[in-house]
C-alpha cells in the first residue's frame, strides 16, 4: 500500500506518519497533520476520525466502505 505522504506528495515532515515504517493506516493514527484546503470548515469542527472520512487517500484505499 502506498503511504499517504507519497500519495499526496506531502512535505509535512514533522507529521507523525511521515516516513513511518509501520503498517498502521494514517486514518488510524491520532495527531496526523493532514489538511485539505476545501474542507477547512469541516476539519476545524471535526475529530480526527471524522476528518479522515473526507480523505481522498482513505477513499482510494478502502473504496466506499
Amino acid at each position: 500500500m502506498e503511504k499517504c505522504y507519497e500519495y499526496f506528495e506531502c512535505k509535512e515532515i514533522e507529521c507523525i506518519v511521515f516516513q513511518n515504517k509501520n503498517e498502521q493506516a494514517c486514518w488510524e493514527t491520532e495527531g496526523t497533520l493532514c489538511f485539505f484546503q476545501p474542507l477547512t470548515p469541516i476539519i476545524k469542527e471535526s475529530s480526527q476520525k471524522e476528518k479522515c472520512d473526507f480523505c481522498l487517500y482513505k477513499t482510494s484505499i478502502l473504496g466506499n466502505k
